[in-house]
């Protein structure tokens, strides 16, 4: 077959084809009509094929199918997978409130620090040493409801509690008016 006579069964098979993905009918006669008018010379009948019968153009090939699919390529497989879900993050307790425990120590009539520093809503613990032999002694905290333990030196006593509301407060001896420090709640 020399190249007039591929270009001539191009066109007609591109015409069938046509004829086939549009919906049936034979448009393979006005494709081969049109081949004849534009192959090149020295073509003759001979060459041309038969045109397509309307049984023939109404069923589609093979190779009308793969036009199909060429001009019109399925969805890709993104467009047709439902997005991701992501799963909700575990909820967790919160955490319990850090214990913080402190010594105060009293000695020669003052205490060993100025000033004391704890969060808001964290379990303080305070444990008073007082090491002034035979000198009562006791820490407190300027909130509210809060005792004042007195022990005569040397002793120990402690108290637990959790300051709940930030301010600046003070601790303090009762007993001597030189004994004070800050209380600082964050």
């Amino acid at each position: 077959m020399n190249v007039g006579s591929r270009l001539l069964v191009g066109v007609t098979l591109a015409g069938a084809l046509a004829s086939a993905a549009c919906g049936g009918g034979s448009a393979s006669a006005p494709a081969t009509r049109a081949a004849r008018e534009t192959a090149p010379p020295g073509l003759t009948s001979q060459n041309t094929p038969a045109p397509a019968t309307p049984t023939q153009a109404a069923t589609p090939s093979a190779a009308a199918s793969v036009v199909v699919t060429a001009t019109n390529p399925p969805p890709s497989p993104a467009a047709t997978t439902p997005p991701a879900t992501t799963a909700p993050a575990p909820t967790t307790a919160p955490p319990a409130p850090a214990v913080t425990s402190i010594t105060v120590t009293a000695e020669n009539l003052k205490f060993d620090r100025t000033v004391i520093r704890v969060k808001a809503g964290t379990t303080f613990t305070a444990t008073f040493i007082n090491k002034d032999a035979g000198v009562a002694h006791n820490l407190t905290f300027s909130l509210p409801d809060l005792g004042h333990p007195t022990c005569t030196g040397p002793c120990t006593t402690s108290q637990t509690f959790t300051p709940a509301t930030p301010g600046t407060f003070s601790f303090f001896c009762t007993l001597h008016a030189e004994m004070f420090g800050d209380f600082i709640v964050d």
